[in-house]
């Protein structure tokens, strides 16, 4: 029996279809209700199908109870008052215009619109947040630089560090958006940082109050290019925020992989309302990078890179090098890393003479990978550089004749250069993102040793 027809078997036996239409329509489950409702969604898309039966059975089951209470009646010209959506311009791509959803109710193929982070009607709900009276700060998750660029005489937005390149802040919701809350603005507070993002995380559970409604947690199934991808999809504006919610991660982790066994997820922080989940085991994962490489922009999306989430917290996922995936994701890592840390000298530079601050810049491994490499050259004398794979020690030549020491050029990883000259390293316990000072240059027997050890892996 093949696949679509153990589905439409299954959906006949649904307690709720005995009077519904069930018809297959290629990878298509489309159902008519005998109310007038009707709903269509891709079996294949959501269920593995080399999973166990019975496992398979009862998804299948649970997403048609979903799609029942979700079905939508059908419009009519004159009772339709939705007004026309304004064309794409596809000479631009954006995010949006490339998800295409796989719970799309009541449509047809040819009716069938991106996934809207605006319409929850075709989400998959997980649990219901109630908003409460006492509402004050949410966490809002962000690349480095929104925060750093905050930084002003002792005073900035209160915020976190969740990695090396993400944070978690602290947000007002008022009637004109989210306003960052600054440390000088909780004077009086008792409570110290993890105690006011735990108010955040915990209002964020109770829901944002927006308009009235009740939110809900939601997660939308979607596709990226042909690669399954899980949206989270509210509360508005506050997708994103989800990620510092680690207990709750851990909980939607188990359910999205409920029927995957042996698959792991990975959670993309792509931008403040744009937050995924991917499959490692997903044949099509490399569509999903893609899309993220042609909608790229740092300055409006977060951080796009796959992370797994272990009782240590967020660990960036990082396939072996030299396949086509490893490729994609160092393009995208390179980008927004070289982003982040440009901008996080330039904002150094404004707060105090800190020496040579280095910046980050990419060079392709022999792999064919994308790495970040940074340069301290002779002259640089003291400051730090980005903790980048690769560093180059430069030196020019003298053209005076009592300044016999030769031109310099030597490129190596930047762990093996720390272990053979460990006195000019020292980690910057106050950067973040993460940087090391440096101090002096390498005398001409460390430098040989850099040179022999420009092959070196570890």
């Amino acid at each position: 029996m093949d696949f679509m027809t153990w589905a439409h078997q299954v959906a006949s036996k649904h307690s709720q279809l005995q009077d519904a239409l069930i018809t297959v329509d290629d990878e298509w489950l489309d159902i008519l209700l005998a109310d007038g409702r009707s709903f269509r969604f891709r079996p294949g898309a959501l269920i593995r199908k080399d999973a166990n039966l019975d496992a398979r059975t009862d998804i299948l089951n649970r997403l048609l109870t979903i799609g029942i209470a979700q079905a939508v009646a059908p419009t009519t010209p004159e009772h339709n008052t939705t007004s026309e959506p304004e064309p794409v311009d596809s000479s631009e791509p954006n995010l949006d215009s490339l998800i295409s959803s796989f719970f799309d109710a009541g449509a047809t193929r040819s009716e069938q619109s991106p996934l809207s982070h605006s319409d929850c009607d075709d989400d998959t709900t997980f649990s219901t947040l109630t908003a409460g009276p006492d509402v004050n700060y949410f966490p809002r998750v962000d690349s480095a630089p929104f925060f750093l660029r905050s930084h002003n005489d002792g005073d900035s937005i209160i915020y976190l560090p969740i990695t090396d390149f993400v944070a978690v802040g602290l947000v007002r919701e008022t009637p004109l958006g989210q306003v960052p809350v600054y440390y000088s603005q909780t004077e009086g507070d008792l409570r110290d940082i993890g105690e006011l993002l735990s108010e955040g995380v915990a209002n964020l559970r109770l829901g944002v109050n927006s308009g009235g409604k009740e939110n809900q947690i939601t997660l939308g199934f979607a596709q990226l290019g042909k690669g399954q991808v899980v949206s989270f999809m509210s509360p508005p504006g506050y997708e994103l925020s989800w990620w510092c919610d680690v207990e709750m991660m851990a909980n939607i982790a188990e359910q999205v992989i409920a029927d995957r066994p042996g698959d792991i997820p990975l959670f993309i922080p792509v931008a403040l309302d744009h937050y995924f989940i991917a499959f490692a085991d997903d044949p099509h994962l490399i569509d999903v990078f893609d899309a993220l490489i042609a909608t790229s922009n740092p300055e409006t999306m977060v951080y796009p890179l796959p992370h797994t989430l272990s009782t240590d917290g967020w660990t960036e996922w990082i396939p072996l090098p030299g396949d086509d995936l490893s490729r994609k994701l160092s393009e995208l890592r390179t980008t927004y890393r070289q982003w982040i840390y440009n901008e996080q000298a330039t904002i150094m530079d404004r707060w105090a003479d800190l020496g040579n601050t280095k910046h980050y810049r990419v060079m392709e491994a022999p792999t064919g990978d994308l790495v970040g490499v940074t340069t301290w050259d002779a002259t640089d004398h003291h400051g730090s550089v980005p903790d980048t794979e690769m560093i180059t020690f430069t030196r020019e030549q003298s053209p005076h004749p009592f300044e016999p020491e030769p031109a310099v050029s030597i490129t190596l990883r930047s762990q093996v250069a720390r272990e053979i000259w460990s006195e000019g390293f020292t980690r910057d316990d106050d950067a973040w993102p993460p940087r090391w000072k440096v101090n002096g240059f390498p005398d001409a027997q460390t430098l040989e040793k850099l040179s022999a050890a420009t092959d070196r892996e570890f």
